[in-house]
């Protein structure tokens, strides 16, 4: 397990019942060994929550492959889609430091269509569309870089208020770009 904390305050009791501290983050869990793991900050000007990217190198039999975790600003209006599209490139950047196999799981609080989120379009495939699945209404994503994807679904849940992603990928690359 490993977590990076976006937001770190101090709190009081009267904040969500929480008493001393308030954090909030990006977590990756695995079952497989990580060999190591980074945090990256990402863009937020004065007045926003300060965001940011995990990123962890997980060693799957033998190979290594290297997942991201993050959240981007939320919200709708142009100026928070701007802020979201510097955090798309930031976590670009970071993601751009490694090599191999990779993938990135992510709220990215933005449609498919977004111009925001173009950085990261650019950059990855998204497994939704690599598994074959039409356009849908979603705000979470998997991406990796070219690597075949079996299928990817959406998963309902009453734990959060939009519906997480699920993909399986295989660690050999895609045939096709």
């Amino acid at each position: 397990m490993r977590y990076s904390a976006s937001l770190d305050q101090s709190g009081n009791i009267f904040q969500c019942g929480l008493g001393n501290r308030r954090q909030y983050g990006n977590l990756i869990l695995s079952r497989f060994p990580i060999q190591s793991d980074a945090i990256w900050y990402l863009y937020y000007p004065d007045g926003y929550e300060r965001r940011s990217a995990i990123g962890a190198v997980v060693s799957i039999g033998g190979t290594s492959i290297t997942i991201f975790s993050s959240h981007l600003q939320h919200g709708s209006g142009s100026s928070l889609e701007t802020i979201r599209y510097f955090q798309a490139m930031d976590l670009m950047e970071f993601i751009n430091l490694y090599s191999g196999p990779r993938v990135l799981m992510a709220d990215l609080n933005a449609i498919e269509t977004a111009w925001e989120l173009q950085p990261v379009r650019d950059g990855l495939q998204d497994t939704w569309f690599a598994a074959g699945n039409p356009s849908a209404d979603r705000i979470d994503y998997i991406f990796s870089t070219p690597l075949p994807v079996a299928r990817s679904y959406k998963v309902a849940s009453d734990a959060s208020d939009h519906d997480a992603l699920m993909s399986w990928v295989t660690l050999e690359p895609a045939s096709a770009p």
